[in-house]
């Protein structure tokens, strides 16, 4: 998959917001959800992940900044990757958070937190080098000053935010879902030639 970069983007004729009034406007500005979009979001460089990525591929890569400020809402909230996704899918202050008010078509999904998170950790496997950690450090005292004045009962900093993202359920399930497919294909054929001994 080759890597493109995605500028967080302008407000388009079909964004959500828009349907909002005033009233609901500022209190959206002023959650959260405005605060990680104007502070945290605009500070994660996608271009530390380009490692990940083939220069070869004609097919774009999934936008890097929106899958990387997914998988900090999914620590900061406690999520899974399931939750979180579709949060991004239904909830407003998540698409303000990660500037996606305007897509038709949320550009995140739970196989691509899942494939992102294990080609951080193969990379830092075989290199040696934790793109995560290079990319939070550039907005790491920001996201606890933000954690500390608008959400008090998230009990993590970015540190363990970090940690949490490599240490993540998707990273399991994305790992323990081929081998349990192998395992039940290997029964299938083993009930298939029990059932050739079985008598009448």
């Amino acid at each position: 998959m080759a890597f493109s970069s995605n500028s967080y983007q302008q407000l388009g004729f079909g964004d959500r917001t828009f349907a909002l009034n005033e009233r609901e406007q500022k209190r959206l500005e002023k959650s959260w959800a405005g605060r990680f979009a104007e502070e945290i979001f605009p500070r994660i460089d996608e271009k530390i992940f380009l490692p990940l990525y083939s220069s070869i591929s004609t097919k774009p890569s999934g936008p890097v900044n929106v899958i990387v400020g997914a998988l900090i809402l999914e620590e900061i909230f406690g999520l899974s990757d399931a939750e979180v996704v579709d949060n991004c899918i239904c909830d407003i202050r998540y698409q303000t958070a990660l500037h996606t008010t305007s897509e038709l078509v949320q550009p995140v999904s739970e196989r691509t937190l899942q494939r992102f998170r294990k080609k951080l950790t193969d990379y830092e496997r075989e290199q040696g080098t934790d793109l995560l950690h290079i990319c939070m450090e550039n907005f790491s005292k920001e996201l606890d000053q933000l954690i500390g004045e608008v959400l008090p009962d998230c009990e993590k900093d970015s540190a363990a935010i970090e940690k949490g993202i490599i240490r993540g359920k998707g990273a399991a399930s994305f790992d323990e879902s081929i081998p349990t497919m192998s395992v039940m294909r290997r029964r299938r054929r083993w009930k298939k030639r029990r059932r050739r001994f079985d008598f009448p």
